[in-house]
């Protein structure tokens, strides 16, 4: 699992559930969320949909 460097995400019970479950945790480097993937989805989705309009929020 590729996570960030959220002190949550380095909690000992998530280090135990990683290894009962046979998974890996590999960190990103601090201050590098732009290098997971899925922060770059967002920030398309996010340009796509308010792209064009004065929305400042999804609220309105």
């Amino acid at each position: 699992m590729i996570l960030e460097n959220f002190f949550p995400h380095k909690h000992p019970e998530v280090r135990a559930f990683s290894a009962a479950n046979q998974t890996d945790l590999v960190f990103l480097p601090t201050y590098a969320s732009w290098l997971n993937w899925i922060e770059a989805e967002f920030a398309a989705v996010r340009y796509f949909a308010l792209s064009g309009t004065d929305h400042r929020s999804h609220t309105e």
